[in-house]
């Protein structure tokens, strides 16, 4: 496998990322050690919030969002993991705007949360100020971010959007600008000083995922007349990373407890389409941009191969241990519209090259920075793999 590794934060666990359009990717972080699965009760420390990160690829360098600046309160709580997208264009098609939503744990407000934030790259037609998706409609979103390293992008907090119990969230995908989906991942809260549930709790919920007990709770969230509003959707096993189509008609739902993915049209009622056998741990899925076969959705992957090196291994990251990698792989999932049929590829896989977590295709017309000499050939990278023990990403060709 040839890469280019690029290392964000060797402090940081990373957990989520997306690309911005074609030149900027997104991603989020928690400092290690952040207890998620470890079931000892010390004591640990954290900052209140962990701010949004953003790479330049054309910079190659990476820059926090100033989280005050963008509007959200510096006394509540900012723990980012899934995040979603939702493009849109104003102007004539030249400005780059988008809704991010982002899973927010915020343990010490007692619930997991979705912030909403509007984002505007100023430097890309910059006619008009992003739209509002709040109720309180709102002023323009201030630069963040120097304009030689991000290019004027611009942030703002909108809205948070909650009701999800004491659960802990793992993934959001938004449907539109009124409609999101979230999955939950654990009955329990995460840790705010390494253990909020009891000992027993803990290891029930763990029996649980190994088990596959369909008992945790795909939520649906749609706005009206200004407000949110959650819901179940569905009750399936634990669950993962959640993506969409671009046409965002079907969800692909990955359930880490079964090593599956299920596929359902979206609608007033999830309509159930197809399931699929994957041959590792998915965490996460991300839909191919560049695909153009209007018969074929396609996502790409990334995950470990097998939960018993995990369980190992968390063990090691949580008590400031030192962890490189996770034997892991890459995944291609396809579904074809027309025969409801979907099949997975195993891509790659590696057994010293982190602890891979996201895996995206890259647009044909990106211009990233890489390191060609790390590269056997001249071959342009075609994926880019996020690792969360060794945390950063693998320009991969």
């Amino acid at each position: 496998m040839n890469v280019s590794l690029k290392i964000f934060n060797r402090g940081c666990l990373l957990f989520n990322l997306l690309l911005y359009f074609d030149s900027l990717l997104v991603f989020t972080i928690l400092f290690r050690p952040y207890k998620i699965f470890h079931l000892s009760s010390r004591t640990l420390q954290y900052p209140l919030q962990f701010p949004l990160m953003f790479y330049d690829f054309v910079a190659n360098k990476v820059t926090p969002v100033d989280m005050a600046a963008a509007g959200f309160d510096a006394n509540k709580e900012f723990k980012p993991h899934g995040i979603s997208l939702l493009k849109q264009h104003q102007g004539g098609g030249d400005d780059r705007m988008g809704l991010l939503a982002v899973v927010n744990h915020a343990v010490i407000d007692g619930e997991s949360r979705v912030e909403l934030f509007s984002v505007h790259d100023g430097d890309h037609g910059g006619r008009g100020r992003p739209r509002d998706h709040d109720s309180n409609g709102g002023g323009e979103a201030v630069p963040l971010i120097a304009r030689d390293t991000l290019k004027g992008l611009r942030v703002r907090h909108l809205v948070s959007v909650g009701s999800f119990g004491a659960g802990t969230l793992n993934d959001v995908v938004l449907i539109d600008a009124d409609t999101l989906y979230v999955t939950e991942w654990y009955k329990h809260s995460l840790p705010q000083d390494g253990s909020t549930a009891p000992l027993a709790y803990k290891i029930m919920q763990n029996v649980f995922h190994t088990l596959g007990l369909p008992i945790y709770t795909l939520h649906k969230c749609v706005r009206g007349s200004g407000q949110w509003m959650c819901a179940p959707a569905l009750t399936l096993p634990s669950m993962n990373g959640i993506s969409t189509t671009a046409k965002r008609d079907i969800l692909a739902v990955v359930q880490i407890s079964t090593k599956s993915v299920h596929f359902y049209r979206v609608g007033g009622e999830l309509e159930h389409l197809t399931s699929l056998a994957l041959p590792i741990i998915v965490d996460n899925l991300s839909l191919d941009s560049t695909n153009n076969n209007p018969d074929l959705d396609i996502w790409y992957g990334a995950g470990i191969l097998r939960g018993l090196d995990f369980l190992v291994h968390t063990s090691k990251i949580t008590n400031d241990t030192s962890v490189d990698s996770i034997p892991s792989g890459e995944i291609r999932v396809t579904y074809n519209r027309k025969t409801s049929h979907a099949s997975v590829e195993l891509l790659r896989t590696a057994r010293d090259a982190g602890c891979w977590c996201n895996s995206i295709k890259i647009p044909t017309s990106a211009d990233y920075s890489y390191d060609e000499h790390d590269m056997d050939d001249n071959t342009k990278p075609t994926t880019i793999i996020g690792s969360f023990c060794r945390s950063g990403v693998y320009i991969c060709h």
